[in-house]
């Protein structure tokens, strides 16, 4: 899609439900009978992701730790969108609508951080949105916690992408998305 074309759509381009299935199969939590973890989307649209995601980590879960095994995940997302926020609202646990590079998070505590920005440039500084995204969003993060990153398999080639993965993350895998998918945009799916 031509890039003013996004623009108009306010680069809202959500993850296929179908890969948001794919990803929740492939992610554990090293958790006893007793889980409790915060999930992140600073770009979370309408909330379906992360909340899909989380429904199915929580089964997961109590499927193999048993049903009377604690699992609490709560999830929330940061939209810029008014109507989208609203939409999160309704299927996420906290919501805040407003600008992500805007907004003060007190604490480093995340323990998932599912990250699909803008596919774009900064104007203002001429960077990549998802590298910017990814810094800001790695920060955010607790130590063994989990990224998911969803972006162009050409913007994973970048310097500041890969060389922020490479020096902030390991344990990295990467999958691109299902035919057909992946025709359009040709994502990746970057588990780290």
């Amino acid at each position: 899609m031509a890039r003013l074309a996004a623009q108009v759509k306010l680069e809202f381009f959500p993850t296929p439900l179908c890969v948001v299935e794919r990803v929740a199969a492939l992610l554990t939590f090293p958790f006893d009978s007793l889980a409790h973890a915060r999930l992140l989307d600073p770009c979370a649209g309408d909330g379906r992701a992360l909340a899909l995601l989380a429904q199915r980590l929580k089964a997961r879960f109590q499927q193999d730790c048993g049903e009377e095994a604690y699992c609490s995940l709560s999830t929330w997302g940061i939209e810029i969108q008014t109507s989208l926020a609203r939409q999160a609202r309704s299927r996420l646990d906290r919501v805040l609508q407003g600008n992500f590079f805007q907004t003060t998070l007190s604490w480093a505590g995340w323990q998932l951080a599912y990250l699909n920005p803008p596919y774009d440039w900064d104007q203002t500084s001429g960077e990549r949105l998802e590298s910017a995204f990814l810094r800001r969003t790695s920060r955010l993060l607790c130590v063994e916690g989990i990224l998911v990153f969803i972006i162009p398999q050409r913007v994973l080639r970048e310097q500041e992408v890969a060389g922020h993965l490479a020096t902030q993350y390991d344990q990295l895998v990467c999958f691109r998305f299902p035919d057909p998918e992946y025709e359009q945009f040709k994502q990746v799916v970057l588990l780290a």
